[in-house]
């Protein structure tokens, strides 16, 4: 049922701009309605969902663009991720140059260790991912402790609770990728340490930066999602190129894209496909009712035309659909970060 209600909102939201808030839901309103507010209330109300900030990209409610309630109902909808271009944003400072170069050695580190091992790769680097988000979530729920006044990481008013929404959403989204990853590949039991060892060391930097430099924060979050979008772009080069071998896309996948909608919208076309090929032979056999009784070649055809069309159902989820998916949300974040930094430079400047 919540589902339902979010879906139109999600649809509506799709048009806004990248970077805007959606805040608050209709529950929200119904509650104040109910409950004989005033009418100043309502208008503060309205007047804080409106308020911008950078760090709000506009589906949230959700971690990612296509979910549940707002599937990819169409190849088109997937391949039309390839054209999102690749941006990096230029270094400008001697801390933007230190996470770059802190990136790239977490990049080189993991090439040296799995190589060839694709999946295993992106998996151990994924496997840090969500601890960044956390970290500044529970950050900023410390800072409303030590600050008096605006509690926020961005210059902003009242929108606290939508910055500590956003990181957990984040967060969310890199655990999902996680989750997918992990039932695609086997780690071992040293990989798994390592990878719990190397996730509290970051969530420990991160929690120093967002204490003490929430800007360096933001910044090292949008470079290491930027890598994170170069690795997703080569593995699907690879995959083009037969590097990586095509399997099944994984249940999780198709429980956090909303993917089995996909899936479901294929075989229905390939059905009603073959169910109209069907009734085009039946009705050329009897028109040749009459004729001396031999092999027809074209209800041949039509059952080989039905047959493709059913492997077609079968291969259209594809590990390389996945990975742009994977990529694009990583685009999300990759720019929502960037932008929160550029923001408080903004503000430090003005100041």
């Amino acid at each position: 049922m919540l589902l339902t209600k979010l879906a139109p909102m999600r649809s509506a939201a799709r048009h806004m701009p990248l970077l805007c808030i959606p805040l608050h839901t209709a529950r929200h309103t119904a509650t104040v309605g109910a409950s004989g507010a005033s009418g100043r209330v309502g208008e503060d109300h309205r007047h804080s969902s409106l308020e911008e900030t950078l760090l709000h990209p506009p589906f949230i409610g959700s971690s990612s663009r296509f979910t549940y309630a707002l599937p990819a109902l169409d190849s088109d909808d997937i391949a039309a991720l390839e054209r999102e271009t690749l941006n990096h944003h230029e270094p400008n400072c001697w801390n933007d140059y230190c996470c770059v170069s802190l990136v790239k050695l977490l990049r080189w580190c993991a090439d040296k260790l799995f190589r060839e091992r694709y999946i295993h790769r992106a998996t151990m680097l994924k496997a840090i991912a969500p601890a960044p988000a956390m970290a500044g979530a529970i950050v900023a729920n410390l800072r409303m402790y030590l600050r008096k006044k605006d509690a926020t990481y961005l210059p902003s008013d009242g929108n606290f609770s939508s910055e500590v929404r956003v990181l957990m959403a984040q967060m969310e989204s890199h655990a999902a990728h996680v989750n997918i990853l992990l039932s695609m590949c086997e780690i071992t039991t040293v990989e798994r340490v390592a990878a719990v060892l190397l996730y509290g060391l970051h969530y420990f930097i991160f929690t120093l930066l967002f204490l003490l430099y929430p800007r360096m924060a933001f910044r090292l979050m949008g470079y290491l999602n930027e890598e994170s979008v170069v690795i997703w772009t080569h593995m699907i080069n690879d995959v083009e190129l037969g590097k990586i071998v095509e399997r099944p896309i994984p249940r999780a996948a198709l429980q956090y894209w909303g993917l089995h909608r996909f899936h479901h919208r294929q075989k229905q076309q390939s059905h009603t496909k073959s169910y109209v090929t069907e009734k085009e032979e039946e009705g050329r056999r009897v028109m040749h009712n009459n004729e001396a009784s031999s092999a027809n070649p074209s209800g041949d055809g039509a059952a080989e035309n039905g047959g493709e069309d059913g492997d077609v159902s079968k291969r259209g989820l594809t590990l390389r659909y996945m990975l742009l998916l994977l990529r694009s949300d990583e685009m999300v974040w990759r720019d929502s970060c960037h932008a929160a930094a550029d923001a408080i430079d903004e503000m430090h400047e003005v100041q």
